[in-house]
């Protein structure tokens, strides 16, 4: 894998360039016409304490943050996407291409072989710069995973200059590790989470317990779940994050760390992390196959086909084919829940 980093990428977005590519994929004038009043009338000045400076016209970028600036932005750039799909290179699911995953300005290029890992890069590099986007070889590094990662492989190249190879990848908030499988980092997020519970926890000493449960799920429980729908933990893994959860349970209600919490648990009304995981992959693998996306498709498509999927139908005693619903999984869940309690 090869993770590019475009400088400046949301600046450097020519506003000329950028209407003509409006043009070309057949958007309404008047639309075009009313995004280039907005733009042209886009000045700037500098504050340093009470003094400003005189007015500068902004010719070039897209707001950061703004709605549509990431629409604009992702058109801006589709020559790239389009130049790698068409050269076929790269990785494959059957017969669709996945050789390059486009988040904004977070490209990753995925290649079995390094010979046309570096053609990629290549194309990215020369069409690139006819839309005057320039990477940064030194934000961009060169990740290996499989049987191979420890090799020696040769250095890779973006234009003249070299790409580092990293033993570790964080893409869109996630930490992954080069191993023989793809492996996420998950002490990152656990540390995280034990920060922001602690930090919730000390400043909610005289609230009620129900109280602090439902902050601590507000505001901490994504931050450990964060990626869960889409990223394959292993059992240990887990555990490690059920163990997390289980000790908020404790903290909060002041049991202490030898003592169970399942039956506790249960009488919140709440399920533990390891279904709670379950639950969230179900509704976002459903959700993707009602998408119209074929590259999605084809890689739930694939999901369906493993062994982690046969084993999340057969936890929640669903079959593979059923069209689960989010008030229809959420029954299944309390119905595993009553199950647990019985049970204990």
């Amino acid at each position: 894998m090869a993770a590019l980093d475009a400088k400046k990428a949301f600046d450097r977005v020519n506003h000329i360039t950028l209407f003509y590519k409006l043009c070309d994929v057949g958007i309404s004038a008047h639309v075009i016409q009313m995004l280039m009043n907005w733009y042209s009338k886009i000045f700037v000045m500098v504050r340093w304490c009470n003094s400003l400076s005189k007015c500068y016209h902004v010719k070039s970028g897209v707001r950061q943050g703004g709605i549509l600036s990431l629409l604009l932005f992702n058109l801006y750039i589709d020559d790239i996407i389009m130049a790698l799909v068409r050269s076929d290179l790269g990785c494959h699911i059957g017969k669709c291409f996945i050789g390059c995953l486009v988040y904004a300005d977070d490209i990753i290029l995925l290649s079995a072989s390094l010979s046309k890992l570096q053609k990629m890069l290549d194309i990215c590099y020369e069409c690139g710069n006819s839309s005057d986007i320039l990477f940064n070889p030194k934000k961009s590094n060169l990740f290996i995973t499989g049987k191979d990662y420890n090799s020696f492989v040769g250095d890779l190249h973006i234009g003249i200059n070299t790409i580092a190879r990293s033993q570790s990848l964080k893409y869109l908030g996630v930490m992954f590790n080069s191993a023989r499988h793809l492996d996420v980092d998950v002490d990152v997020m656990i540390r995280k989470f034990y920060t922001a519970s602690n930090s919730i926890l000390s400043h909610a000493k005289y609230m009620s317990e129900l109280s602090k449960l439902y902050l601590v799920e507000s505001f901490c429980l994504p931050v450990l779940s964060y990626s869960c729908e889409a990223v394959s933990y292993s059992r240990n893994q887990l555990h490690y994050f059920n163990v997390c959860w289980n000790n908020t349970y404790r903290k909060i209600f002041g049991f202490n760390k030898w003592q169970s919490v399942k039956l506790l648990i249960c009488f919140c009304e709440r399920v533990d992390f390891i279904h709670i995981c379950a639950q969230r992959k179900l509704t976002f693998v459903q959700h993707l196959a009602r998408l119209s996306n074929d590259v999605l498709s084809t890689c739930v498509s694939c999901f369906k086909l493993s062994k982690e999927f046969t084993c999340l139908c057969s936890d929640f005693e669903v079959l593979p084919t059923d069209n689960l619903s989010k008030g229809k999984l959420r029954s299944i869940v309390f119905k595993k829940l009553y199950a647990m309690c019985s049970s204990v």
